[in-house]
């Protein structure tokens, strides 16, 4: 199967490049610039009525295909994943976080750092009602993921045709950014489900002027969903508000409703910012914990705070990767042989980002030029965040691809035309993609990518064994990630890890040399595969080998 997708890797690089080029030909052949603005909602695959409906089938295969072993693809659970799992099973339990803090703006995670709360706070209900299975926790993934794909069609109709946005939303339906990232939970990547959703509203706000305070309303809770939004988000709201108020689309009275709206919302995490900017203690009010954080690693990959000229030579050689290669080297982010988007995908963004720049500044219709310019502003600030932070990852600039992908969908729409054979060749291409991707997905993939499955097995067996202790060396010298994994798998009540008796029983080390044999009569071991031969001089046995783990006893 690898040499199968290789082909179609190379088809869709290679395939994109080819079609766009012929499609600028064509259309430089046939049009010019200005009358191809002048009828920008091209004609759609189908009538609009049988659009709209298709839509919402689309929806629901979306929904039913990320409910698709959930479970069990990915394999196992992720670090992030099981510390919001922990945070909100302890504030179900407890009323509050591991760490002890009443309903906090931001998590005190892995014991120093932070996490965003947004995520946890939404599994509330699910884990209440249905448990903190695997099956059960990433429904909240899923869910604002389908959110964020019914926004991203609706916007999409802002500048396309009921039939080219239904083309477009289907693509990013089944690209393997969103269609990976739906089906897991790491906090950060609500974050673009949120924004796009934000500027949906601010757009249909221009017609009825409540939907502002809307947006507000979801931008505001943004702010609890990935910590670079106070950079993003603000710097966005900022210059489209300012756009807005230049061109007479929205006044100061709104502007002033929206902002108070907005602080209301993101107050307690804006507190929680300026809490650990001055260092000053941690505050609680009305029940609200706005945590000082001990070790703020995070903001040592701002580059504004740290400014580096050699840095940011490298935040841009990591960008340009994610953008051209579309490949990160994270298993769980995007994939080599389809990238985020698809191979196929960029050279027509580029020709959307140009549609999008010239009707921002040159449209007659002073809403219109709105529309383009806050999409322009979404994609521009999105591309730039990429420079000021630190050697992004897919995940970390997850909120850039909704607008990718909608700069495809205008650059396809842009150069069809009445090119039925060239549009026919583009949709193909995607189509062979999209298959390629799913047959991938749920075969090759699921087979062999998984977060800590055999870990989850070795302590889950270590468990089983009458011994009173657990020793654990873990790999990637990751003693915090094996003790929330071992508290996600053993479901461990908060009230243990708070009160000590959890640490009284595992213990976690990085090395084997680090071990205490003084009373290995009552202890299990569950130690990486490597360490075989070091247990089986000391005479011990294993029970069983879990991949990349084994549990040895006396």
């Amino acid at each position: 199967m690898d040499r199968l997708m290789l082909l179609i890797h190379r088809f869709s690089s290679w395939g994109g490049i080819f079609l766009c080029i012929t499609g600028l030909f064509l259309y430089a052949k046939k049009r010019k610039m200005s009358s191809a603005t002048a009828d920008n909602k091209l004609k759609g695959v189908f009538n609009d009525r049988i659009n709209r409906y298709a839509a919402w089938v689309l929806f629901i295969v979306a929904l039913l295909l990320r409910f698709y072993q959930l479970d069990i693809c990915p394999q196992g659970i992720n670090q992030d994943e099981a510390m919001a799992v922990l945070n909100a099973r302890s504030i179900l339990e407890t009323g509050k976080d591991l760490s002890g803090n009443t309903f906090p703006a931001e998590f005190v995670a892995w014991g120093n750092g932070g996490q965003s709360v947004l995520l946890a706070y939404s599994m509330l209900p699910f884990i209440k009602i249905f448990g903190d299975g695997l099956n059960i926790i990433r429904l909240v993934p899923v869910i604002y993921s389908i959110l964020g794909l019914i926004s991203f069609y609706y916007l999409a109709k802002c500048f396309l045709s009921d039939g080219k946005a239904l083309v477009v939303t289907t693509f990013a339906t089944f690209s393997p950014w969103h269609f990976m990232q739906s089906r897991w939970g790491l906090d950060c990547n609500l974050m673009s489900h949120l924004w796009i959703l934000g500027i949906l509203l601010l757009i249909k706000g221009m017609s009825d002027k409540r939907l502002y305070y809307i947006s507000a309303a979801i931008f505001g809770l943004s702010m609890y969903s990935y910590g670079i939004s106070f950079y993003t988000i603000t710097f966005y709201l900022i210059s489209g508000a300012s756009y807005l108020l230049y061109k007479h689309l929205i006044t100061f009275k709104q502007i002033f409703g929206c902002i108070l709206i907005y602080l209301t919302i993101s107050l307690p995490i804006d507190m929680t910012m300026f809490v650990n900017a001055f260092h000053l203690d941690t505050i609680t009010i009305g029940g609200i914990t706005m945590p000082l954080l001990a070790d703020q690693i995070r903001s040592n990959d701002i580059l504004l705070l740290n400014y580096s000229f050699d840095q940011l030579l490298t935040n841009a050689r990591f960008l340009g990767n994610i953008l051209i290669s579309q490949f990160d080297g994270l298993w769980f982010n995007s994939n080599f042989f389809f990238g985020s988007i698809f191979m196929c995908s960029m050279p027509f963004a580029l020709v959307g980002c140009v549609k999008v720049v010239y009707m921002a500044h040159t449209s007659a219709d002073t809403k219109e030029r709105a529309i383009y310019m806050l999409l322009w502003l979404y994609v521009l600030i999105s591309l730039l965040s990429g420079l000021i932070t630190k050697e992004v990852n897919v995940s970390r600039i997850n909120f850039v691809f909704y607008g990718l992908m909608l700069l495809v969908g205008i650059g396809i729409s842009t150069l069809d035309g009445s090119f039925s054979l060239w549009k026919k060749a583009v949709y193909a291409m995607y189509l062979i993609n999209i298959i390629g991707f799913m047959l991938m997905y749920f075969t090759l993939w699921a087979q062999t990518s998984g977060f800590f499955p055999d870990y989850e097995m070795a302590i889950a067996r270590a468990a089983g064994i009458d011994k009173d202790k657990c020793a654990v060396v873990v790999e990637y010298n990751s003693p915090d990630i094996a003790r929330i994994l071992t508290m996600y798998e053993q479901k461990v009540p908060a009230i243990e890890y708070q009160d000590g008796t959890f640490d009284e029983r595992y213990t976690f080390y990085e090395s084997v040399n680090e071990l205490d044999f003084s009373k290995k009569d009552d202890t299990v071991y569950v130690v990486r595969k490597d360490d075989e031969g070091f247990f089986s001089d000391l005479g011990f046995s294993y029970s069983e080998e879990y991949l990349g783990y084994l549990v040895f006893y006396d």
